[in-house]
């Protein structure tokens, strides 16, 4: 049996590419790592800002929020009434985690009992429409109290 030129050529093709595959495949990994990263600042920043309101300790109120993984890698930034959060994924490649790092911030709002301080109950007025998720708008209902809608017919 004689083997001709083109035998074995798709195994040394697929050897070559596992590399490329492999690196393609940790990059993936690591974007949806910043992904996760954003969606856990932006929690724990809210976490600390409802913290505040409650008058607890924000700082502690963040870390609450996340996992494990996640504590040593946060950095947490109280001005004024405002709780900004920096999270940092973990990395394969040096020097992506600084660029896939995720910035939150959330806002206390006023100090109950502030002059001037307005609840966000009374504040905003009922929307016209809302979004709720797959193509659904809430619109308010003539037979629901204020602020309560329904789907849009």
């Amino acid at each position: 049996m004689r083997l001709r030129a083109q035998d074995g050529q798709s195994s040394v093709e697929l050897v070559a590419m596992l590399p490329l595959l492999v690196v393609i495949t940790v990059a993936v990994a690591q974007l949806l790592a910043g992904g996760v990263a954003h969606e856990l600042a932006a929690h724990a920043a809210e976490n600390g800002a409802i913290a505040m309101g409650e008058d607890e300790d924000p700082k502690q109120a963040v870390r609450d929020a996340l996992p494990g993984w996640a504590k040593e890698r946060v950095r947490v930034t109280i001005k004024g009434r405002q709780v900004r959060v920096r999270l940092t994924p973990v990395t394969v490649f040096p020097g992506a985690g600084e660029a896939l790092a995720a910035d939150a911030r959330a806002d206390a709002g006023p100090r109950a009992g502030a002059q001037g301080a307005v609840t966000a109950i009374s504040a905003a007025p009922p929307p016209a429409a809302v979004s709720a998720g797959f193509g659904a708008v809430l619109q308010p209902s003539r037979d629901m109290p204020d602020g309560l809608a329904s789907p849009a017919r």
